[in-house]
């Protein structure tokens, strides 16, 4: 990975006040998929690159599981990050809550989501939503002038659904299964940082305290 936590030196712990962090981490992540104005809406992700250089760009948290520890984004199925992910899956994410102090960085395996979620998630997509996945070509690909690369037909204009119904060919769920937490909270009386890591033999959390 581009940055291991320190899974090794996180002691288990049953301490309430880091279980009530990571509870409330975790459903900050819940609200900042459902809630638009939430700040964890817009976090950045962070993938390896060609010759192993960090790429990192925002995208929007479309589903949160904390049961299933799991982080949901749509993407263009043409876009390079993709590419990054199907040639090692190692993923982090920051989430940033300036008003709270509070950064919340979260490291995970991201995978393709099968045919039936993604027919979901385009589902709940809007029209104005799936849009974007019409584009007549990938995401950073070469232009002679400025341009969204949308069809001419539906420039500036909310489509009707089945006007974008082919763009789901280009639309793919990206899903990340998170084992790693590191909370951050910033403040003039003093910082504070905590990390836990997924146990997977006994399917539980480990937390402990670290320095910020």
């Amino acid at each position: 990975m581009a940055e291991e936590f320190q899974h090794s030196r996180a002691i288990p712990s049953n301490d309430a006040a880091l279980t009530d962090i990571r509870i409330k981490a975790e459903t900050a992540l819940t609200q900042g998929a459902a809630d638009k104005t939430h700040a964890f809406h817009l976090p950045a992700l962070a993938t390896i690159g060609v010759k192993d250089k960090p790429r990192v760009r925002h995208l929007i948290l479309r589903a949160a599981s904390p049961t299933d520890r799991t982080l949901h984004f749509y993407t263009d199925s043409r876009s390079q990050k993709l590419i990054e992910i199907d040639q090692n899956p190692d993923v982090n994410l920051v989430f940033h809550d300036a008003s709270a102090g509070v950064q919340l960085r979260v490291e995970g395996v991201a995978t393709r989501g099968d045919k039936g979620q993604a027919e979901q998630a385009w589902r709940d997509l809007s029209p104005l939503g799936r849009r974007a996945y019409t584009a007549i070509s990938g995401t950073g690909q070469p232009l002679e002038q400025p341009s969204s690369a949308l069809p001419t037909h539906l420039e500036g204009r909310i489509p009707d659904a089945g006007e974008v119904e082919s763009g789901f060919a280009n639309f793919t769920l990206i899903c990340v299964t998170y084992d790693a937490l590191d909370w951050l909270s910033l403040s003039r009386a003093g910082n504070r940082r905590a990390q836990f890591s997924w146990q997977s033999a006994s399917k539980n959390w480990a937390g402990g305290w670290f320095v910020p």
